[in-house]
């Protein structure tokens, strides 16, 4: 993985890097399906359950940390699609996360503010 996600823009490398990229996401939905399959109590395990995926950089070509993506799985938000946040650290959703747990935190690591998942 490391040396297809290092591509160098060359076609052949990023044609890779999304077949096992898109493998990855595949195993990921089969696990997402399973936990919705399961019950613990009254509920999905799915429900019971808050997952985040995301990467550790935005461009491992060019080991840029912007525009980090990231995915959350949790049937208590309200909404879903997608949110682009400019300028935001990660630690904001990490921070969102925590406080959603029930953690009394207002700071982790370089956030500015908890990023609001449930709105």
């Amino acid at each position: 993985y490391h040396d297809l996600s290092h591509h160098g823009q060359k076609p052949e490398k990023v044609k890779k890097l999304l077949k096992l990229e898109h493998a990855i996401l595949k195993r990921i939905n089969a696990s997402l399906s399973t936990m919705k399959e399961r019950k613990a109590g009254n509920e999905s395990l799915f429900d019971q359950t808050t997952t985040l995926l995301t990467a550790s950089m935005g461009s491992a070509n060019a080991h840029n940390f912007d525009d980090l993506p990231a995915l959350v799985f949790d049937s208590r938000m309200k909404s879903s699609g997608y949110w682009r946040r400019k300028d935001t650290p990660m630690s904001n959703l990490y921070l969102g996360l925590l406080q959603q747990f029930g953690a009394e935190r207002d700071r982790f690591g370089e956030s500015t503010r908890a990023f609001d998942l449930l709105a």
